[in-house]
Parts: structure tokens; sequence; C-alpha cells
């Protein structure tokens, strides 16, 4: 347990693409720390008009979308959030409260990736 958290931040180490599904955040009872007031964000946004309509056929990408609840797994289903390729992506979760945080759980893809 880590306390006194008040933001989770997911990095991955060289360069590629994060994607993922959900994150979920549980304090020791198991319960999670989101809340509808808590904030995603990430370090590039791969739902930018020219990657909607040509790259990925126009769907998701938001960091919002790994925190929602929805454990789809699959992109086109509008379950999962996605950076552009880059050095070091990473995304992030204000949980808008000082918490002591248990577990981070990270859902992976269904689909590829």
């Amino acid at each position: 347990s880590v306390s006194g958290v008040a933001t989770v931040r997911l990095t991955m180490p060289g360069y590629g693409a994060l994607t993922i599904p959900e994150v979920e955040v549980l304090d020791s009872s198991g319960s999670s720390l989101l809340t509808g007031s808590s904030v995603a964000s990430q370090s590039s946004d791969i739902h930018c008009e020219a990657c909607k309509s040509v790259v990925y056929g126009g769907v998701g990408g938001l960091s919002s979308l790994a925190i929602d609840g929805g454990k789809g797994g699959g992109y086109y289903g509008y379950s999962v959030f996605h950076t552009m390729h880059q050095v070091d992506p990473w995304m992030q979760v204000d949980l808008q409260l000082s918490a002591t945080v248990n577990r981070v759980i990270i859902w992976s893809r269904t689909d590829a990736c």
C-alpha cells in the first residue's frame, strides 16, 4: 500500500504506443478509488481528426476510456485508450483526493497489441 496518493501514472518505457482498455485503482478493502470526478489524461491523443478518419476508422483513443468501467478490450468497440507512437508514452489518473492505494489493475486488450 502507498499512502497519500492523488495521482496514478502508468508509463511504458521506450518507443511505442500505450493502449489500455481499463485501469482500476483499489484501496485495501478492494473498493475502487475512481469516482465520477476522477480525471484521466495522456501524453498524446490518437483521437485527432486525421487519425480518426484515416488510420483508426474514427473510433476511441481517449484516456477517459481507461476509467469508464468498461473492460471490453476491443479498440473498435470504443473501449480502449491509445496514445500515438512516441518515446515513453504515459497515461495518468487524478483521483481528485488523497488516498491509500493498495492495488492497481491494468486490463489488457483482447483484439491486438
